[in-house]
Formats: structure tokens, sequence, C-alpha cells
């Protein structure tokens, strides 16, 4: 056959509003290539309202979140879009009695649109096999197929007169709203007798298969000769300016970089494309331009949630461990047949120091304990109780080693003006009795803490 000649490039079907949405946005410059005609949905909107009359409000019910896209763009053709999931709900919880429904239009090939190809075997059948159409659908292909188009399918070499570009791979019927059990080739085999169930032998039907496809188009014009073709015709808008992509400066980038845990070069390089893009850098400039999260970032997940399971255990005023964690880790440091000793502290005066001089005279009081003992015994083996009490283990050292440590914190912390009362529980073999030892600790604790009133003069107020 010989090379068909074209003047202009191709029109894009209406149908999918992802696509046409995507246009919009992304690509302006191809607006003109949209088909002026309102997509299947919203003509037969139209043809409702117009030729049949009726002013109730309709539903779109079908398996496309997006349709609701086009519900906002004609709010006075469709008022719902209704998913399959959705309906199915709701009828369960209302459990209607009565079924309804009515079956007054000829659908001919219509009733196969949904299918992958629906729209090609349409107009074939009224414009013969010949016709050249290009059939585009899939999220990755369709949007690198535009990536790319100045070398494919928008060349004015190609004999294309329509393109039907979907963001679905399986056409309609796979759907953003499909609920996942579905099977789509019982779905595409009941279209399939659907079709042929309403093909007609009628002379005057343009879906009788004994016509030529130039007879078919001619009986489907007489049909609706008395259309006003003007209310089925659609405008489309460029939105661009809503996407302006804009480059982050150095400041702004290391800003997004380090809110992700990427604080080195390494860690803003692992490219690893689960976010969807190609790069963390494009990731990074998406997120600056408010077209992401960094909750998208697999690298940022994992991070976090390291960082939201320590805090679960870290105390947040002095940053050694909290009770949760001795609840959790505790049993991890003291093994049975391991010597264990345990401190109980119990910093002096903080009453006092909070009704004199403030909460925050209090704070600094904890802090320095807490910071004390870290230092001498180790971050991970100290354990903020309470609001001024703190429990610290240490195993496979001999009591007189954790006594001199334990007589270095006082000491650096006298230096401070900071006293603390510490009580020590040593056994040379651990026999499982933790409450037992925390509670002799902690009488010891307190026989600290009354020689400290008698010594310092103080009255005891806490």
């Amino acid at each position: 056959m010989a090379r068909l000649e074209r003047k202009t490039r191709p029109l894009f079907h209406t149908s999918c509003p992802p696509v046409v949405s995507y246009i919009e946005h992304w690509m302006p410059s191809l607006i003109p290539r949209l088909m002026p005609i309102k997509s299947p949905l919203m003509c037969i909107a139209t043809y409702c309202r117009d030729q049949l009359g009726i002013t109730d409000k309709l539903a779109f019910i079908g398996p496309c979140i997006a349709k609701k896209l086009e519900v906002n763009r004609f709010p006075d053709l469709v008022s719902y879009n209704v998913t399959f999931p959705r309906l199915m709900e709701r009828m369960r919880e209302e459990q209607p009695g009565e079924e309804c429904g009515f079956d007054d239009m000829e659908y001919g090939l219509g009733s196969y649109y949904p299918a992958p190809g629906g729209l090609a075997n349409n107009v074939r059948w009224l414009l013969g096999e010949d016709v050249p159409l290009r059939v585009v659908s899939g999220k990755t292909y369709l949007y690198e197929r535009f990536e790319h188009g100045k070398r494919g399918i928008f060349s004015h070499d190609l004999p294309f007169t329509l393109v039907d570009a979907l963001n679905c791979m399986e056409g309609c019927l796979e759907g953003t709203a499909r609920t996942p059990h579905e099977n789509e080739e019982v779905g595409l085999a009941s279209i399939y007798q659907i079709r042929a169930e309403n093909k007609s032998t009628r002379a005057d039907s343009p879906w009788n298969p004994a016509l030529t496809p130039p007879e078919r188009l001619a009986r489907l014009n007489e049909q609706f000769a008395t259309l006003d073709l003007e209310s089925y015709k659609a405008s489309f808008v460029d939105q661009s300016a809503a996407c302006q992509v804009s480059t982050p400066s150095k400041d702004q980038t290391d800003k997004i970089f380090r809110s992700m845990y990427k604080d080195d070069s390494e860690s803003r390089q692992i490219n690893c494309s689960a976010c969807g893009y190609e790069s963390c850098t494009e990731m990074m400039v998406a997120i600056h331009n408010g077209f992401n999260s960094r909750y998208n970032c697999v690298y940022f997940e994992k991070e976090e949630s390291i960082r939201l399971s320590r805090m679960s255990f870290v105390d947040q005023l002095t940053g050694v461990m909290n009770r949760n964690a001795l609840e959790a880790k505790g049993p991890d440091l003291y093994g049975e047949g391991h010597s264990i000793g345990i401190i109980v502290a119990d910093v002096d005066g903080l009453k006092v120091k909070n009704d004199t001089e403030g909460h925050a005279a209090g704070d600094r009081l904890i802090i320095s304990t807490a910071r004390a003992m870290a230092n001498q015994f180790g971050l991970e083996r100290v354990f903020r109780t309470g609001g001024d009490e703190f429990l610290v283990i240490v195993q496979d050292y001999a009591s007189d080693e954790i006594a001199q440590g334990m007589r270095e914190v006082k000491e650096h912390l006298w230096m401070i003006d900071v006293s603390v009362s510490m009580g020590m529980a040593y056994q040379q073999s651990y026999q499982g009795d933790f409450e037992h030892l925390e509670r002799l600790a902690d009488a010891r604790m307190y026989e600290d803490k009354a020689r400290y009133y008698e010594t310092s003069g103080t009255k005891r107020r806490g």
C-alpha cells in the first residue's frame, strides 16, 4: 500500500483524563492537538441532557478515580464519580431490594470501548481497516513517549490520524480504582460477548456487519443528524504556570538533603529509583517544588524509623535511656552467671532549686547528673526512671570498681555545684533477682540521701 501523505500532525483523543491533565500541565504546546470534543462520558451526559431531557443528577460508575477530573470540569453534566468498589460497599450497606435499569439505546461497538483498543475498533468499524491509528497505553511507556515525542508520534512524517493515549495499560478495564481481585480476562470476555450481541442485522443500523464502513458511517450520521455538534465540543486550558519547576540553591539543596538524612555525597547518590525518579537529585528537586515528599524516599523512611525507634527509648531532656528502654533492653544487660551492679541515683535538692530558681535551673541539675553518669558508665547503661531518679546497670565489673566510679561521678558533680545521692547493690553471680537488687540499691540511696541532709543542714524537701 502506498504511504499515506500527511500535512498535519495527528490529534490526541481526549477520553483519558490523566492524559488531558498531563498535556494541560506539562506539555501545553500539544493542547492544539487535543481533539476538541468532550470525552465519551461527557458526550453521553450531554446527549442525556439535550436529547433525552434528563434533569436528574447523573453519576458515572466505573473503575477510574481520575474521572473526577472530568466531573470537576463539567459539573453541570455529571455530579458524581462512583468507583465500583465504593458502589459495592454502599450496596452491601443499603441492601437494595429492587433491581432497576434501562436499555433504550443501541450501543453497538460502544460497549467494547473500555477494552484495550476499544476506540480503534470503533473507528475502524466506521472508517475502514486502513485508517492509521496509534494506541499508546501504560503509565511508564506512555509518558516516556511524551518525553521523546519529537522523534516519535508527534512527527509530521508519520501518517497517524488519531492517537489514543491511555494512562492504563489494559485500557479502562484496568482502571485506577478496580478491585485487587478483579479478573480482567473475565471482564474482557464479557465485553466480547456484549459486543457480539449488540451487532444488528437491520439494514439501517450502523452496527450491521454486512454493511461497508462508509455505509455504517452514513447510517450513524443519519441516526444523529439532529444533534447540535457545538454542544459536544470542548476546549482545554494551559495550566503549566502552576507547574513551573525552580532549581534550588545550594543552601536549599543542602537543607532538603539533610531533612532526608542525606548528609554526605554518598547518601545523596544512592539513586535506587524506588521513589520513581532516576536519581536522588531529581527527587530533591521534586520536593523543593512541592511535587513530592521526603516520605516517599526509602532511605528517609529507614532512617526515620531508626530515629523514631531510638526516640521511644531515649529520654528527651537528658539523652540517656528512659523507662521504656529499661523494660525492653534492660534484660540484655544482666545475664545470669555474670556479676552485676545496680546503681540507683537521685538528684539532691531538686524541689528547692525549682522553687527558688525555676525549673530551668532544676533541669540543669538533672542534665548534669545524666551526663556525668553516662560519661562514667556508658550512655546505654544509664536510665532516667523518674523526674530526678536514675538507674544504672553495670555488668562484669568488680564492686570496688563500680564504687570508685560512683565516687568520681559525685566529685565531678560537686565541682559544678550539683549533689546526687547514690546507692549500689552488687551480686557476684546474678541469679535473676533484679527487682530485689533494685530495692536494695534504692534503700542504700536513701541512706546516702539522709547523710546528705544531715551534713548539709538543709531541710529535707526532696
